[in-house]
Formats: structure tokens, sequence, C-alpha cells
């Protein structure tokens, strides 16, 4: 990987003490969306803003946001150094983390309308989440209650917009309710 001519870096987190006596170096990740590799760059933040860059050698979790680096050209007696200075990386190595409002949640198909295939079967009123396997609740039109399991491989179209979930449940199953 060719080091960034301008550096546009993103923050990934703190380089902590040196581990073991081979030059290693553990780095705290605080970003979720970063996962180093062997063979990439990593900066280190110095006093005024520079980024030094150092090329990762290997790589090696310790569990899990707490990686131990081995960086080439970084001797157990230059590791000290390190210790508190902030780690950035490439931001083609950092993805753009997923903000709450990109990720849609089960608890968001409440007030859904419900069908099966092009059958309209009501709204969606509830998620039970209660036990291991989760359960969406749809109040039919006649006042039943329609129980189907929140299963990926049952829901054929999700449209967010038109607040709309087309279903493809089993023969029967919305019988049993």
């Amino acid at each position: 990987m060719k080091i960034p001519g301008d550096f546009d870096t993103c923050p990934v987190g703190t380089f902590g003490k040196s581990h073991g006596l081979k030059g290693e170096i553990v780095l705290n990740i605080d970003n979720d969306a970063f996962t180093p590799e062997t063979g990439h760059f990593i900066f280190a933040l110095v006093d005024g803003g520079l980024q030094v860059p150092y090329r990762i050698a290997g790589v090696r979790t310790i569990k899990g946001d707490v990686v131990v680096l081995n960086l080439d050209n970084v001797k157990h007696d230059d590791t000290a150094a390190f210790c508190g200075l902030t780690a950035t990386a490439p931001v083609a190595d950092c993805p753009e983390e997923i903000s709450d409002d990109d990720v849609f949640y089960l608890e968001d198909l409440e007030g859904f309308k419900a069908f099966d295939g092009d059958k309209p079967l009501g709204t969606i009123t509830d998620i039970d989440d209660s036990t291991m396997n989760v359960l969406i609740n749809i109040a039919t039109p006649d006042g039943r209650t329609i129980i189907v399991p929140a299963a990926e491989e049952l829901i054929n179209e999700l449209d967010t917009e038109n607040k709309t979930v087309v279903f493809d449940l089993p023969h029967g199953l919305t019988d049993l309710n």
C-alpha cells in the first residue's frame, strides 16, 4: 500500500505501552470501522500535529479493540515514545462509520402496513423480542392478531418510504393465530 501524499487520515485510537521485547506496541482502537492490517500504514500523531507514517509488519488481537502492532523499523527502545500518542490511519482504511440514522431496526416496522404477497394482512403493532425468537405482531382489520416470525427469509419487500412490508408466508400461517 502506498503512503497517501497528503496524509488524509482519520483517528483510530491511542498507542499504549510497549509489549514484550521485540518492538511491539499496544494499540487501543476506538474507531469501530478500523481494522489494522499487515502491510498497511498507521501514523503516530506527534507534537505540532505532524503525522509520522509506519508500515504495519504484524498485527495480533489481544482482546476486542486492543491489538499489538509490530511496526517496520521500530525497535523495543523506540516504543516508549509512542505511549499516549494518537494513532491515525489513511481514510481508505477507515470505512465510514454507520450512524443510527442509517440503520433500520425491527422496532421501526411498527405502524407499517403488512401484506402476504398482494393480500393485505393489517398493521404491524408490536415487535416481541422477549424471547430468542423475535415475533412481529400484526393487527388485522377484523380485530385478530397475526404473529409472524421476524425472519429475513420471510420478508420479500420492505418499503420504508411507503411504510409497507411484503411477506412471503408459509401457507396456513395466518390461520394459526
